[in-house]
């Protein structure tokens, strides 16, 4: 009896060593590709940079670099145009509990970006229009965004303008087309 708990024993101190040595691997592991995906980011490879920081994000979802991988897997949605997505990977940084400020009003500014790219030309459905205009302005009054209050206040300008115009041409057709049932 007194040899099968000294086995026991050794067994779970053999385990608890293997553990340790395995974190501290996985912890440089961690840092390097965390290394390769920001080195892909910054040479424009944003769809590998994407994948990689996914998979850091899957591989050790308690390392110290999970958060700012969503970060710029929103900001490689955002330079591959998938406005949409780049939304929802935005919103969920902000969303998280250990953000950065200076990526939090980044986060905020792309938010703004991303509804304005999303509004279509004039001729088109201006549904995507009235919903940027709706975020444009809640974003200008937010104190965090104070530095960008002129870029965002140019976004709402040009917005209203591209519903105005869509207006204007519409009213003129029917001017065109001379239809009685229409009252100006």
């Amino acid at each position: 009896m007194v040899v099968s708990y000294k086995n026991i024993l050794l067994c779970f101190v053999v385990f608890l060593f293997s553990c340790v040595s395995q974190k501290i691997d996985g912890n440089v592991v961690s840092q390097s590709n965390f290394n390769s995906a920001l080195e892909n980011f910054k040479n424009e490879k944003y769809t590998k940079a994407k994948d990689e920081f996914i998979n850091i994000i899957y591989d050790n979802p308690l390392s110290e670099h999970v958060y700012d991988c969503q970060f710029y897997i929103a900001e490689c949605e955002y330079n591959l145009n998938n406005y949409n997505q780049a939304i929802v990977d935005y919103s969920k940084y902000l969303r998280s509990n250990y953000k950065r400020t200076s990526f939090a009003v980044k986060s905020e500014l792309m938010l703004c970006r991303c509804h304005y790219q999303l509004s279509l030309e004039h001729r088109k459905d201006q549904s995507a229009t009235y919903v940027a205009l709706e975020k444009l302005q809640y974003y200008i009054e937010k104190k965090t965004l104070e530095d960008y209050r002129s870029e965002i206040s140019n976004m709402i300008k040009d917005l209203r303008n591209k519903l105005a115009r869509k207006d204007f041409e519409t009213a003129n057709l029917y001017i065109t087309l001379k239809d009685p049932k229409v009252d100006l």
